[in-house]
């Protein structure tokens, strides 16, 4: 792994929680609420529900680490936005398919000892914020990447910026809840993985 692009990662993560922090205290603020300890070192696979265009942004601001992010292929199609998300380590994946090229991808991020933050309902659902089925593609990488495994959920980001406007829509707190962490064996099912950490979020959901 390119050591200089994980030093350039780890800054501007730095730089964007201090530009950022101001913009969320307006249209927020963030709220966190602390459930597992994140590990210091060693790869850690975030699972996360997913309501707002902002959720990755609220998800890094309340994370110790830098996280690397999945992202659908249509956000890659606008230069100056795929530019900007690229220098944040974000990796394509194709919507409404098996990626397999992506999940390995996660994996491989996941052993060097990277965090990687998936949103396995696949899409953005703010309309109704009813939290989807989880794709089987979360326990896939859960088992093979040997990674902790930590459920988050994030609650009224849908709120403060809704789907399909491209900047805030209103103003709401944002509350970011991390579960308990997990392990699972590369034996483990991946359908009952995705099954299971979709309870844990729907639990820290309140639902």
């Amino acid at each position: 792994m390119n050591r200089l692009t994980v030093i350039l990662h780890a800054g501007l993560v730095r730089l964007l929680k201090i530009v950022v922090w101001p913009v969320l205290r307006y249209f927020g603020p963030v709220t966190c609420v602390k459930g597992a300890t994140l590990p210091k070192k060693g790869g850690v696979l975030i699972v996360a529900n997913h309501e707002s265009v902002a959720d990755p942004v609220v998800v890094q601001y309340t994370c110790a680490r830098p996280i690397c992010f999945m992202a659908k292929a249509e956000l890659f199609k606008r230069p100056v936005l795929s530019f900007v998300i690229r220098l944040f380590r974000t990796f394509i994946v194709e919507p409404n398919t098996s990626d397999i090229r992506a999940i390995r991808q996660a994996i491989d991020l996941l052993k060097a000892g990277e965090v990687v933050l998936v949103f396995p309902e696949g899409k953005i659902n703010g309309e109704s914020g009813a939290l989807l089925g989880f794709r089987k593609g979360v326990g896939l990488i859960a088992r093979k990447s040997g990674a902790t495994v930590i459920p988050c959920a994030i609650r009224h980001s849908r709120r403060v910026w809704a789907k399909p406007s491209w900047i805030p829509t209103g103003r709401h707190q944002m509350t970011v809840i991390w579960g308990k962490a997990y392990r699972f064996r590369v034996s483990d099912d991946n359908e009952t993985i995705a099954t299971e950490l979709r309870q844990e979020v729907s639990a820290l959901l309140g639902r």
